[in-house]
């Protein structure tokens, strides 16, 4: 999968001898953008998550680290970005 800049910038700056260089800085990936995006949905619906983890069972009763939940979520988050540039290719495509 290539990367695609989501938020790519394009400025002049100045170098220490004072000449105007023209810079640009590609900023986060579509797909990190796409997976931030995806991880607040997932974070915003309880159910979702207790779904996810063991099946829709209170987190408490779940002998589960917090960091392996944090992992899960991530990668889901991933997931979810990558099936979204990959139907996004798919449609550019037609």
């Amino acid at each position: 999968m290539k990367k695609i800049p989501a938020f790519p910038v394009t400025r002049y700056t100045s170098n220490i001898a004072g000449v105007q260089e023209l810079a640009t800085d590609d900023g986060m990936t579509l797909l990190d953008y796409f997976a931030a995006k995806a991880f607040n949905s997932i974070l915003s619906n309880e159910y979702y998550v207790k779904t996810m983890i063991d099946g829709g069972r209170e987190i408490a009763e779940i002998d589960v680290k917090i960091s392996d939940i944090n992992n899960i979520i991530a990668s889901a988050s991933y997931d979810y970005a990558e099936a979204m540039l990959e139907e996004r290719e798919k449609r550019e495509n037609r």
